[in-house]
């Protein structure tokens, strides 16, 4: 009889022991704070429009270099010379705008957030160098002495074989991004809030290069007197993948805060490059000795291109009408990279069969302001 009283009450004395630690657990506050939706809301609604004034630049896209024929010193042979580098062009970089356009939701289930946005940046930049005319455009000739200087550029055809008096560039980026993001802003101390994200990101852009060279001589022969030529490259890359990051908001007053944010994705999508090339040349006696028109297409290259995104900035927000709605301006700065995405192919070298075209493997990298107006309700 005792054996069965104590089996009948053991359960009931564990069961009136877990009850009250169960309705104490419902009651804790959250471990981290959601930092939304607004009060009495169920869910917000955010809109973000972001004015971006953006410079990109590439490396592995020099686009001249300048020669000069230098006396050797030879005593047994004064008229020997050496042709020597003297000087890389890069591009000059210049600053354009672009924008970006968000719209996201802020639902109460423990303040997660979902957002997406769309980025557009178009840059460009045009450059030029020059030198004094030359007889002939082989430097090896006696006739071009010491001191001759020259222009080349390894994305002709016939790489720096070929010199000029004159090269300029034409370089362009398109570029549109969308990302959609899971996330929930929430807060770990009375002044510091995080936002932890992750998601997709879709990713189109197109590059452009033109280069242009013309060399303009008075030798007599079959050498040119006039040429011209043009190498004409585009990049076009499709991409998806997964993005991820962390944002961060260290509030210095009520209405004034810091922020600072980064992300990292991994998309993957194929490069398909074109390159077309144009050349036209006359000598003294007006008589054609160049001209022909080529392209070739660069087999899709299918990979995984990393980009790493960082902001800082200032920002000031404002809860109106009893905080029914939110208003938010940001000023920060940002840098986006993304390694090795110059794909545009380059001559490395020269053979019977004309150049050997390699990627560049030039890095593209964005930076800039950005002005961002956010409107919560």
């Amino acid at each position: 009889m005792l054996k069965k009283c104590l089996l009948l009450f053991v359960p009931v004395i564990l069961f009136s022991h877990q009850l009250p630690q169960e309705e104490k657990r419902e009651e804790m506050p959250p471990i981290t704070p959601a930092a939304g939706p607004l009060p009495n809301h169920q869910v917000d609604v955010v809109l973000d429009v972001e004015f971006l004034y953006w410079y990109a630049t590439t490396t592995n896209l020099s686009y001249a270099t300048k020669y000069v024929v230098t006396e050797q010193g030879n005593t047994l042979d004064p008229a020997a010379r050496i042709i020597s580098p003297e000087k890389i062009y890069e591009p000059s970089w210049s600053w354009n705008p672009g924008m970006r356009v968000g719209l996201g939701v802020v639902i109460d289930h423990d303040g997660w957030n979902i957002h997406a946005d769309w980025t557009y940046t178009y840059n460009s930049t045009s450059n030029a160098q020059s030198v004094a005319p030359f007889p002939i455009n082989n430097l090896t000739n006696q006739q071009n002495i010491a001191g001759t200087e020259a222009l080349a550029s390894p994305w002709f055809i016939e790489g720096t074989n070929i010199n000029f008096t004159r090269i300029s560039s034409i370089w362009s980026l398109l570029l549109h991004q969308i990302d959609l993001e899971l996330g929930r802003k929430f807060w770990v101390s009375p002044h510091l809030a995080l936002r932890p994200f992750g998601g997709l990101r879709g990713h189109w852009s197109r590059m452009f290069s033109n280069i242009r060279g013309i060399f303009e001589g008075s030798d007599l022969g079959n050498h040119p007197r006039l040429l011209q030529e043009t190498a004409r490259r585009t990049q076009d890359y499709w991409a998806v993948g997964f993005v991820g990051g962390l944002e961060s908001a260290w509030h210095l007053a009520r209405n004034w805060s810091i922020f600072i944010d980064w992300a990292f994705s991994l998309v993957y999508g194929p490069f398909d490059v074109q390159s077309r090339f144009r050349s036209a040349g006359v000598n003294t006696n007006n008589q054609v000795v160049s001209n022909f028109s080529v392209s070739f297409n660069h087999d899709d290259i299918y990979t995984l291109q990393p980009i790493y995104d960082l902001a800082l900035g200032l920002r000031w927000e404002l809860p109106i009408y009893d905080s029914a709605y939110r208003v938010c301006f940001d000023m920060g700065w940002e840098n986006h990279l993304y390694p090795s995405f110059n794909h545009l192919d380059l001559n490395t070298s020269a053979s019977d069969n004309g150049g050997t075209f390699l990627p560049a493997g030039g890095d593209l990298t964005l930076s800039g302001l950005v002005l961002r107006g956010r409107f919560e309700f």
